[in-house]
C-alpha cells in the first residue's frame, strides 16, 4: 500500500480523476513512485487547481438590427466544468434593470421569468426595443457549480436615424452632366439608400434615381441604392453654379443632409480650332481636330462637311454623311477625329 494506507495507482496509469471535490477549494498534487525496495519521496506540488463557476466574460457587443431588434454577441469563456447557458441583462436609460428571455426573444423584469441562453450561443437578438432609447448589455455563464461573474457593461447603443454624412465632392463631366460622390456611411441598422439634393442657383433641386435627372419635388423620390455611392446627372445647364449634399436612409428613416460640397459652374464648350482634312483613299477622308479649352466643358462634337455646294453632316454611327443634321448623335467627347466614307471624287470638300 502507498503511504497513508490507500491502494496505489497502478503503474500503467499516467492520470487520476478526482471525483467530488469542494467547490471553489484550491488543490495541488504530488506524486510518489514505489518498486519493490519502497516508496520514493513525493514530487514538488503542482501549480493550483480550483473547481469553480465560469469567469466573466469578455465585454459584449450589441448592434441595432432595426427598428425594433439588437444583437448582442459576446466570446465563450473556455472553461472546466463546461458552460451551460448565458445570463444577459441589459441596462435600459431611464429604467430598471431587464433581462433577456431566450424563449421570447423579449426583455423581462424579474430574473426568474429569464430562460438562459443555451451553451451553444455566441449571440443572441433581443426583440421589442424602442427607437431613441439608450441600452447596453452584460453577459454571465453558468455551469454545475452555479453563475459566473458578469461581464463589463457594452458601448451603449441607441436605435436611430443614420449620422449625417461627410460633405459630397461634385465634379464637372462636361457642359451638361456632373458627378456627385460620397462616402458610405456605417451604421447599425444598415443604411439602405441615399439622397442627393443639388442647389442649382437658389432652386433646390432633387435627383431622381429612376429617370437619373434633377426633379424639383422629393415625395415618392426611390432613394439611391445603399451599395452607390456616386451618380451623374445629365440634365445640369451650362452656365449655372452648383453645389449638392447628401443624405442617408435606415429603417428608423432619414438622416440629416450632409454639409454642403464646394461649387461647380458648368460652363458652355468654346469655340474648337479649325479642324484638318486629310484624304485617305478614293471615297474617304479623315477630319481631325483640338479639342477646345476647357474640355471639361465639351459633351460631345458634330462635324460638318461642305461638299462643293452642299452642306452635309456627319453620322458617326455609318461613318457616312446626311443632308440633314435632325438627331444624329455627337462624335464622343473624347474623340479628336473621324474617318467620313462615301465620299464622291473629284468634288471639293471642307470641315
Amino acid at each position: 500500500r502507498s503511504p497513508g494506507g490507500v491502494r496505489p495507482v497502478p503503474a500503467g496509469e499516467r492520470s487520476v480523476v478526482l471525483r467530488a471535490p469542494a467547490p471553489d477549494a484550491e488543490y495541488r498534487a504530488a506524486v510518489a513512485a514505489a518498486n519493490g525496495a519502497g516508496w520514493s519521496p513525493y514530487s514538488p506540488l503542482s501549480e493550483a487547481a480550483a473547481v469553480t463557476a465560469p469567469p466573466a466574460p469578455a465585454r459584449p457587443a450589441l448592434e441595432a438590427l432595426d427598428c425594433v431588434r439588437a444583437r448582442v454577441s459576446w466570446v465563450p469563456p473556455r472553461h472546466v466544468p463546461r458552460v451551460l447557458g448565458y445570463a444577459v441583462v441589459v441596462a435600459v436609460h431611464g429604467a430598471a434593470l431587464k433581462y433577456f428571455d431566450s424563449r421570447s426573444g423579449t426583455l423581462v423584469s424579474d430574473p426568474k421569468d429569464a430562460r438562459p441562453v443555451s451553451p451553444g450561443s455566441a449571440s443572441a437578438v433581443i426583440r421589442g426595443l424602442s427607437v431613441d432609447v439608450k441600452y447596453k448589455a452584460r453577459v454571465a455563464a453558468m455551469n454545475e457549480l452555479g453563475w459566473g461573474r458578469y461581464s463589463a457593461f457594452s458601448e451603449i447603443m441607441t436605435i436611430g436615424v443614420p449620422k449625417a454624412p461627410e460633405p459630397p465632392r461634385i465634379e464637372l463631366l462636361s457642359s451638361a452632366s456632373i458627378r456627385v460622390s460620397w462616402q458610405a456611411v456605417q451604421h447599425s441598422p444598415e443604411v439602405v439608400g441615399y439622397a442627393v439634393v443639388v442647389r442649382e442657383g437658389s432652386q433646390v433641386l432633387y435627383y431622381d434615381s429612376r429617370s437619373r435627372k434633377l426633379v424639383a419635388e422629393a415625395e415618392e423620390l426611390r432613394p439611391v441604392p445603399a451599395d452607390r455611392t456616386s451618380v451623374v446627372i445629365n440634365s445640369v445647364v451650362a452656365g449655372r453654379r452648383y453645389r449638392t449634399k447628401v443624405a442617408a436612409r435606415n429603417p428608423v428613416g432619414w438622416g440629416h443632409y450632409s454639409s454642403s460640397s464646394e461649387a461647380v459652374t458648368t460652363c458652355p464648350p468654346g469655340e474648337p480650332p479649325p479642324p484638318e482634312l486629310v484624304v485617305l483613299g478614293a471615297d474617304s477622308l479623315r477630319v481631325s481636330w483640338a479639342p477646345p479649352d476647357p474640355a471639361a466643358c465639351v459633351a460631345g462634337f458634330a462635324v460638318m462637311v461642305q461638299g462643293g455646294e452642299r452642306l452635309l453632316y456627319y453620322d458617326p454611327q455609318t461613318e457616312t454623311l446626311a443632308a440633314r443634321r435632325g438627331d444624329l448623335r455627337p462624335v464622343p467627347a473624347e474623340a479628336t477625329s473621324a474617318v467620313v466614307r462615301g465620299v464622291r471624287p473629284g468634288v471639293l470638300y471642307r470641315a
